[in-house]
């Protein structure tokens, strides 16, 4: 396998600077836009393409509460469209992995950044860096994915 995307320095600092621009920007449903809002679903999908990491997302309609089937399908087709690769349970935490949280009624993704934190959008503060070992996540947390460096043929 090759190495991480966010292996290198550059990229490692284009994820930091990301993250920061989307730091405190508040949750509104089906928005993207930093500093004015985005939901828990598109966080991380919007931070990773407006890096340049994967395509944009062009997201369906979905609802915020309720039917999460519908996004969580949606969003696991576009991780495997976007070259994500599916990690192990004991694969150690790195920076830029994507992490899919799910309950009965509950969808979250989230981004694991430099600092180690997660960064993920909730109601209420919005988005914000949280230890990824907090039980309340830790407990619905049910895959977590890695970008690649793509291999030269």
């Amino acid at each position: 396998m090759s190495q991480p995307y966010f292996s290198q320095p550059a990229e490692l600092e284009a994820l930091a600077v990301a993250l920061k621009k989307w730091e405190n920007t508040p949750f509104v449903a089906h928005c993207e836009r930093p500093g004015a809002g985005v939901d828990c679903i598109r966080f991380a999908a919007a931070v990773l393409a407006g890096i340049g990491a994967i395509e944009p997302v062009d997201w369906p309609p979905y609802a915020i509460n309720g039917n999460r089937a519908h996004g969580y399908l949606h969003i696991l087709r576009g991780i495997h469209e976007r070259g994500l690769v599916l990690l192990p349970a004991d694969a150690p935490h790195l920076p830029g992995d994507l992490h899919i949280y799910t309950d009965r009624h509950f969808l979250h993704t989230g981004l694991i950044g430099p600092d180690g934190q997660l960064w993920h959008c909730l109601r209420g503060p919005g988005v914000v860096p949280h230890d990824p070992r907090d039980p309340t996540f830790a407990k619905r947390l049910r895959r977590r994915y890695r970008l690649y460096i793509a291999q030269q043929a």
